[in-house]
């Protein structure tokens, strides 16, 4: 409950932060700040439920030949129960009290309201009909709507959901144009359907009502949806009639705060105006494209809060501390024996060792404490149990951190064997000793990209990837790279191999690998011996035919062809198309620098490259 208090308060603090950029419209800032309330209704724990509906079940994700996955506390049985505090209960009853009394005060001043603006309701005249006929032409609403003159009110409001009604006063002294306006504004709450929004806020207000930011966020939805309908009035007509039946309308009254119910008049009517008379000088951001996007973070991040607490952990990542688990079952007596040893995690340092021995489906437990000068006194609690299945449970608690659950599977329900367990989170190891390197069992050849093919590039790509204990590759980077796309088209190909895993005392485990990609172009150019290329002198001829290439790639290139260093001004930057045949290195050269607007000073086989 707390950690989705907290999300949903980041997320609301940021949608009001965005509602404050000046180029958004109205309707985009309600958009984005009513989003960001209704978070509070959406939790990321419904993530692993809704996926699991539909097959997927993140706590029990396959790890190899183990499976690390989060089990939550122990049963009641398991220990003794330890002495439940009455005040959550307290608090929780305090807040559904106070959140119930709220909502129905709100509800009965809402239906208090309409029922006294209704009970002395006159028929609209001719011409306030054709006025409103007009609005709803100009608020582009298609339903149909109800006009009243009421006695009891003294500034138009738009009541109802199901049945809208807009209510005006009476006695009003707005012309024909004037009463257009501000039935248009009606109109366009009925098209937005504040009533019903409105309504939810009150809602999340009121089961929120302890939550300042929520307030605001209240305060900021009153505005917008105000602004948004002024925006629709000013769009479709002339903005002075709308601001002189505003001020006429203002001063008769200011209208009552009540859920369910749009008025015209509200404690931002100043704001409001001035937004009108401006209204068309400023260049608003696209709301479609806005509130989409934000949307589509606000959703991420519930997903991805949800996954990253469903999936397996045996043990945080950033846990204090490493637990490593030796498993061994004697299959005639059906007894589980497991070794475990808990370490220091920054330092390796051993804080404790427990040796248990349990039953199929018994639960064992062993407390251990140990001294050392590197790490002091530590306490560490160990409990295990073992399946018929072959599957075991361990929990370690040290020094009151948070336990550390994992489940492992053994590589046969029947047969037993020592298993070594990695908790995640551990960094991937390096090949050597007794971790053996990974075995390429599926390759895909990189694909040689067309430029490079054309400048017969030749080379060697060497990668570091990182080979995760089930032969997938879950990381890469380039250690030596070479021009025109090679290095990447290295990363792609070998992000889609698969390893036998690298293993550690037959132990699938991740590991650092590197690998060597060779490019070999076809051609004159990718076999020419050390001897035959181009020397320093410049008269060798060259060939060379290249379109909008970057011209880092193309000295690259030049460098390579030649056996020459060319170094590049960090600042030069820009594309060259080139077409040379047979033509001096050093004049094809000169002309690819003269078309750049670029100079070279050279000394002995090093040529620096400047700007003109």
């Amino acid at each position: 409950m707390s950690g989705h208090l907290f999300e949903s308060t980041l997320v609301l603090a940021i949608a009001i932060l965005l509602a404050q950029m000046p180029r958004l419209a109205a309707r985009t800032r309600y958009a984005i700040v009513f989003a960001a309330l209704m978070k509070f209704a959406v939790p990321s724990a419904i993530v692993p439920r809704v996926l699991a509906l539909i097959g997927i079940d993140l706590a029990r994700m396959p790890k190899g030949t183990m499976v690390i996955e989060a089990l939550g506390p122990l049963s009641a049985a398991d220990g003794a129960a330890a002495p439940v505090s009455r005040w959550p209960a307290i608090l929780i009853s305090l807040w559904l009290l106070i959140a119930a009394g709220l909502m129905v005060r709100a509800l009965l001043r809402g239906r208090a309201a309409l029922r006294r603006a209704l009970a002395d309701d006159l028929d609209a005249t001719p011409g306030e009909l054709a006025a409103l006929g007009r609005a709803l032409v100009r608020a582009r609403l298609a339903r149909p709507v109800r006009l009243v003159r009421s006695q009891s009110i003294s500034a138009p409001a738009t009541a109802g959901m199901l049945r809208p009604v807009i209510l005006i006063p009476a006695a009003t002294h707005l012309s024909a144009s004037e009463l257009e306006t501000i039935l248009t504004h009606e109109c366009a709450h009925i098209a937005r359907h504040d009533n019903l929004l409105g309504l939810i806020e009150s809602i999340a207000g009121c089961a929120l009502w302890f939550h300042p930011l929520v307030w605001t966020a209240r305060h900021i939805l009153d505005a917008a949806r105000e602004e948004a309908c002024d925006a629709v009035v000013v769009a479709s007509g002339d903005s002075d009639t709308y601001v002189n039946a505003l001020r006429k309308v203002c001063e008769a009254a200011i209208g009552p705060r009540v859920a369910a119910v749009s008025c015209i008049v509200s404690n931002t009517i100043r704001e409001r105006m001035e937004a009108i008379m401006t209204f068309g000088s400023r260049r608003l951001l696209n709301h479609r494209a806005v509130f989409v996007a934000v949307l589509a973070a606000f959703s991420l991040t519930t997903i991805g809060l949800g996954v990253a607490r469903a999936l397996p952990s045996g043990g945080s990542p950033d846990s204090k501390y490493k637990v490593d688990v030796t498993l061994t079952r004697d299959v005639s007596s059906d007894v589980f024996n497991f070794a475990v040893t808990v370490s220091d995690r920054a330092s390796g340092v051993v804080v404790s060792t427990a040796n248990l021995r349990s039953s199929a489906e018994q639960w064992s437990m062993a407390t251990s404490e140990m001294t050392s000068k590197e790490s002091g006194h530590h306490t560490a609690v160990v409990r295990a149990i073992g399946h018929a299945d072959g599957t075991a449970e361990v929990e370690t608690t040290v020094d009151q951190e948070p336990a550390i659950v994992a489940r492992i599977v053994m590589k046969s329900a029947v047969t037993g064997g020592s298993q070594s367990l990695r908790i995640p989170g551990d960094s991937p190891l390096r090949v050597g000793g007794d971790v053996k390197p990974p075995v390429v069992i599926n390759r895909v050849e990189p694909i040689y990209p067309a430029l490079a093919k054309e400048s017969r590039i030749s080379g060697v790509v060497i990668l570091e990837v990182v080979i995760d204990h089930t032969g997938v590759v879950k990381d890469a980077r380039v250690l030596k790279p070479l021009p025109f796309g090679l290095d990447q088209a290295a990363l792609d190909a070998v992000k889609q191999w698969t390893f036998r895993p690298a293993t550690l005392n037959g132990t699938a485990v991740d590991v650092l690998f590197n690998l060597t990609i060779n490019f070999r172009a076809a051609g004159p150019a990718a076999t020419r011996t050390v001897e035959e290329r181009p020397t320093a002198s410049g008269g060798e001829p060259i060939s060379i035919n290249l379109k909008d290439a970057d011209i880092r790639d193309v000295m690259k290139t030049f460098s390579l062809a030649t056996n020459m260093t060319i170094l590049v001004d960090d600042d030069i930057r820009g594309t060259v198309t080139v077409t040379e045949r047979d033509t001096p290195w050093m004049d094809a050269f000169d002309h690819i620098l003269r078309d750049a607007n670029l100079r070279y000073e050279r000394s002995g086989n090093t040529i620096q490259v400047h700007r003109r």
